[in-house]
């Protein structure tokens, strides 16, 4: 028999015209290399997929600490930056005593907060906050006006104190 005739798969033509008989050899061959490939295919279809995996779910993972972990502005940090800089910035402070005014006509909420850097007047248009009678502490979303100096608040988080601190 021809050395060729033992060849793998890719000579199977040339086997078929020169060595007659050999047709099951052929495809006997051509059975285990074929075989031997897939196994080489799935096992590397299975590792890009779990590369392609985890790297969406590290996307997802980075995006969504990106927007949730924003840090908050101090005072002088929201009257110092520009109209375009303070879009959805947080502001936290103290809420000043007294300075609450609620209008349950037009549903409006103005305050003020303070912190170490100074006051900061707050406006608020939307439903009263739950906690707001209780509350010592605000957060305020939203953006400062530069022309009426008021930070313009499309969201409140009131903080209270809590029960389990202990009194001071």
């Amino acid at each position: 028999m021809p050395p060729f005739a033992t060849s793998a798969a890719p000579s199977c033509a040339l086997m078929l015209t020169f060595a007659p008989g050999a047709a099951r050899r052929c495809a006997a061959n051509t059975a285990s290399v074929l075989s031997e490939e897939g196994d080489m295919t799935s096992t590397t279809k299975f590792l890009v997929g779990g590369v392609v995996v985890a790297l969406v779910i590290g996307l997802l993972i980075a995006t969504s600490f990106s927007g949730s972990t924003s840090d908050y502005l101090t005072i002088a940090e929201v009257k110092a930056l520009d109209v375009e800089q303070v879009r959805d910035s947080r502001v936290s402070g103290a809420i000043v005593p007294n300075s609450v005014e609620w209008s349950t006509r037009d549903l409006h909420l103005t305050f003020a907060i303070e912190d170490e850097t100074g006051t900061l007047p707050i406006s608020y248009r939307g439903p009263q906050p739950d906690m707001l009678v209780d509350a010592v502490e605000a957060v305020a979303i939203g953006k400062y006006d530069h022309e009426a100096q008021v930070f313009e608040a499309q969201d409140l988080l009131m903080k209270c104190p809590s029960k389990y601190e202990e009194e001071q």
